[in-house]
């Protein structure tokens, strides 16, 4: 598999390893911040740190001001030394990053997790970094806008039929024809289960298993959104469509309800989630009255 069918896969892994909260009470010293997650990068632009951000990964490419800050590696291969030398008087990590988060505290900086495996988690992270970093108005007002967001489109979907939703994130060998879904991973699934969906996929032990074509054609989905990444979206669509002829008895590929996602923010569980989401309940019910 290439790094960019790899992409949603890392982004999406990157987060849901489980692991045990540490945020510290009180305030924290915010002036230099480095982030290891585009999702956390995101969420402190969200809430105004913007400026107070000296240290990203290199998969941190939104907003576009983040692309200038000093790079820390990778979301699997954080280059401690590169975030020592910023000297930053806290680190942001996924909440799973838990050796690392013990490396750095070892060396003296003040460490915070985000956890942002699901939508709750994700609105809970954006009240925490805004109460440890003197921006609890603005994070409470990026909170309120989106729990609006939200509670408006679980009015929207309410009592429709549930659709049978897959969500691919990633392929396996071309010869197999196996893909690999959305499971226990949290964030997608939220996605799914607010804009009216059910997951085909129940397994309730891995985040992202792969399914083989005979499983395909067994939960025989009603839509599919697949999720990958790459700078020509319709290049992503033609290949992705080419992909699902071969299934022309399952019901997604019979009613032309193959989605492909190929922005970047689709492989985010950051503020953005609700861009997601939005895009996930229209497509799935576009009978509901949407309300530009």
């Amino acid at each position: 598999m290439t790094l960019t069918k790899l992409y949603p896969i890392v982004l999406l892994l990157s987060v849901f390893i489980a692991a045990e909260h540490t945020y510290a009470d009180g305030p924290r010293d915010c002036s230099r911040i480095v982030s290891l997650a585009p999702s956390i990068t995101e969420t402190l632009y969200a809430v105004g740190l913007g400026h107070e951000v000296v240290g990203v990964t290199r998969y941190c490419l939104f907003p576009e001001e983040a692309l200038r800050k000093e790079k820390v590696g990778g979301l699997l291969d954080p280059n401690t030394e590169s975030i020592v030398r910023l000297k930053p008087t806290l680190a942001v990590l996924p909440k799973e990053q838990r050796t690392l988060a013990a490396s750095l505290a070892s060396l003296g900086i003040d460490v915070m997790t985000a956890d942002h495996t699901g939508v709750a988690g994700i609105l809970s992270s954006i009240s925490e970094i805004g109460a440890a970093c003197s921006r609890s108005g603005q994070a409470a007002d990026l909170r309120s806008r989106l729990e609006h967001r939200l509670e408006q489109i679980r009015k929207r979907v309410d009592g429709l039929p549930r659709i049978r939703t897959m969500v691919v994130v990633g392929r396996g060998d071309p010869s197999t024809k196996g893909i690999y879904v959305s499971g226990r991973d949290g964030f997608y699934s939220d996605l799914v289960s607010i804009a009216g969906g059910d997951n085909v996929n129940t397994s309730a032990t891995i985040a992202f298993p792969i399914m083989s074509a005979e499983g395909i054609i067994s939960v025989n989905p009603q839509i599919v959104f697949e999720i990958t990444f790459g700078t020509d979206v319709k290049l992503a669509e033609s290949e992705v469509l080419k992909e699902w002829r071969y299934y022309s008895q399952v019901e997604a590929v019979k009613s032309n309800r193959i989605h492909v996602f190929a922005e970047h923010h689709m492989s985010i569980p950051g503020p953005r989630f609700i861009a997601v989401l939005e895009r996930m309940a229209k497509l799935m019910h576009p009978e509901a009255e949407w309300k530009e």
